[in-house]
């Protein structure tokens, strides 16, 4: 399961445990290639309770990404966690976060307080939805942001 949300220059993306099926990643591959940049980059804010694109739909991204897109992963899970960290060590505006530090995550991508609230505000819903399933995740962000 998969989601993203816009909302300006941020834009959420949660993940389950599984990849996104191709049509919902092509939809957001394509609403990031479209994407007005005003700073010169995007604030990519991302929730995962494991899952992530496979190769092929990373390739697909890479095509529409700007070197000044500034993601921020945020798990629980080692595998996205230690992906992420990997591929910080030749692109340093990657970073991952645990839950507990979404406010530090925030901080790196310097959302506004505006974004912050929006990214909340969706996280929340999700949840209330449940249409991902009970996402770990989603509850450890929102124990920690709330704080």
């Amino acid at each position: 399961m998969f989601r993203y949300f816009a909302h300006g220059d941020l834009y959420l993306l949660i993940h389950g445990t599984e990849s996104p099926d191709d049509a919902t990643w092509d939809r957001y591959v394509d609403a990031l290639g479209r994407a007005d940049r005003p700073k010169g980059f995007l604030k990519i804010l991302v929730l995962t309770e494991g899952g992530g694109p496979t190769g092929p739909q990373r390739a697909r991204l890479e095509a529409v990404t700007v070197r000044g897109d500034r993601p921020a992963g945020v798990s629980s899970a080692a595998i996205p966690r230690f992906a992420v960290s990997v591929i910080a060590l030749m692109n340093r505006s990657i970073r991952s976060f645990a839950p507990g530090d979404f406010d530090r995550a925030v901080e790196f991508l310097g959302l506004s307080a505006d974004e912050r609230r929006a990214a909340l505000q969706q996280i929340e819903s999700l949840k209330r939805e449940g249409s991902l399933g009970a996402l770990r995740v989603l509850d450890e962000t929102l124990a920690s942001a709330l704080v």
